[in-house]
This record gives structure tokens, sequence and C-alpha cells, in this order.
């Protein structure tokens, strides 16, 4: 688990899973980590 942050991100071997209710399930699958993916939230 990646985080939990209206909604789940999962690593399960090498690919990223994000899991969320907008009142309907979603389920988004991601082959790779973007280059450009931050490894801390930032402030918007």
């Amino acid at each position: 688990m990646l985080a939990v942050n209206g909604g789940v991100v999962l690593q399960i071997g090498n690919r990223i899973e994000v899991l969320r209710d907008d009142g309907l399930p979603v389920r988004v699958i991601f082959d790779k980590v973007p280059e450009n993916l931050r490894a801390r939230p930032t402030r918007r």
C-alpha cells in the first residue's frame, strides 16, 4: 500500500493500481510510474 487519501494506491509487482469510489467503483492500472511523479505530497 502506497497511499490512502480519497482512494487506495497499491503497488503490485511492477504496476501501480488506484482504487476509489466516486459513486461507481473506479480502478486505474499504470504499467509504470511516471518519471515526474513526486515521492512526497505537495501543497497546492
